[in-house]
């Protein structure tokens, strides 16, 4: 998902870690009831004591935003500073968990093929390219389908971090699509208000995973606030 990012990242020399959660990219899955985002917060945490030394600029996109926010809830000292992209600080409302719900009765029935291209639609802008859109359906088959199930099961049950936002000390840069329709940019602008060092930027002709199609947009508004960060 960070490909671009690592990589522009790194030239710029910064030392970057995009670590996959079990049963995405490749990884072996977990048991399914072990899929909270406490435990994937807990596996960042562990990460940034490891290797990190100790304090790292976290970011994340989509359900790694929810990630992001635990880990914050749990161990705000670990986080320097904090990028969040096309997410939201609320718990799913119940025609959200109604979806996770039916996505997950399709896959247990239909594997991931026939979600791929449903999750295409949903999450990308009207502009995204055919590369774009086939880089997207090869992401979402890549996961193992206990990962999937474990994913939307952890979102379905995360609770809310509204309450936090107030209290952070990070600067924060959220970076929404304007055309995202999961999380949209008025959702975006109200988490950002909600901080006290929030910034937000949009980024044109681009949905969901702004990262991915529109990564040099995204590469220089993170760039651009790095520079700013008296870290």
């Amino acid at each position: 998902m960070f490909e671009s990012q690592r990589v522009g990242l790194k030239r710029g020399g910064y030392d970057v870690k995009t670590p996959n959660f079990a049963g995405f990219g490749g990884r072996d899955p977990w048991p399914i009831e072990r899929y909270t985002m406490e435990a994937f917060a807990g596996e960042i945490a562990e990460l940034i004591r490891r290797q990190s030394e100790g304090r790292a600029i976290v970011g994340g996109c989509s359900m790694g935003g929810y990630v992001l926010l635990a880990l914050l809830r749990q161990w705000p000292e670990l986080v320097a500073a904090a990028m969040f992209l096309d997410t939201r600080a609320e718990a799913d409302t119940p025609a959200a968990r109604a979806s996770r719900e039916a996505a997950i009765t399709d896959v247990q029935l239909r594997g991931l093929e026939p979600v791929a291209g449903a999750t295409c639609s949903r999450l990308l802008a009207s502009a995204a390219t055919i590369a774009v859109r086939e880089e997207v359906e090869q992401m979402v088959r890549r996961q193992s389908i206990e990962g999937f199930i474990g994913g939307q099961k952890a979102m379905m049950l995360r609770r809310s971090q509204m309450d936090i936002l107030p209290d952070l000390q990070q600067q924060a840069l959220i970076i929404v699509g304007r055309e995202d329709i999961v999380t949209p940019p008025a959702v975006a602008a109200q988490m950002a208000a909600a901080m006290p060092h929030g910034e937000l930027v949009e980024i044109d002709h681009a949905g969901h995973l702004a990262c991915i199609e529109q990564p040099d947009a995204v590469n220089d508004a993170i760039f651009r606030w790095l520079k700013l960060l008296n870290l």
